[in-house]
């Protein structure tokens, strides 16, 4: 156990009870955030063929925002490493990653939208299956 998490417990008065936890931190002690597993959409579309499609990003994040935001540097690094014809960079710390780039299909990332991902096989759905 880190040295950090021990702490001298506080002068209480008589019948007082507290509760401490080996884990409490101070403000400004370094909390890592909670990461949750989210989902980025980002319309795509096909300018020669005229064809629209959705491509799905997943990985962790700690907000929507850095949902979006490492969805798009996945992206931007598949398309820089097949521009320079190197190999495309396999999954990324949080599970991000992009297995591929396809030619003349182009992501529309203003309307990009992200969510917490939710598993349609988790039995923890809150709805179940339309029969």
């Amino acid at each position: 156990m880190s040295a950090a998490f021990l702490r001298a417990a506080p002068a209480f008065p008589a019948g007082a009870v507290a509760v401490f936890r080996h884990d409490q931190r101070q403000e400004g002690e370094g909390v890592m955030p909670h990461l949750e597993f989210y989902e980025v959409d980002v319309p795509i579309h096909d300018t020669s063929r005229a064809q629209h499609g959705v491509h799905v990003f997943t990985g962790k994040a700690s907000s929507v925002d850095e949902a979006l935001a490492r969805a798009h540097q996945v992206y931007d690094a598949a398309n820089a490493a097949r521009q320079a014809g190197l190999e495309i960079p396999g999954q990324q710390d949080g599970g991000w990653g992009a297995r591929g780039v396809r030619d003349g299909w182009e992501l529309d990332w203003a309307a990009a939208k992200a969510s917490r991902w939710s598993n349609p096989d988790s039995w923890t759905r809150t709805k179940p299956y339309e029969l």
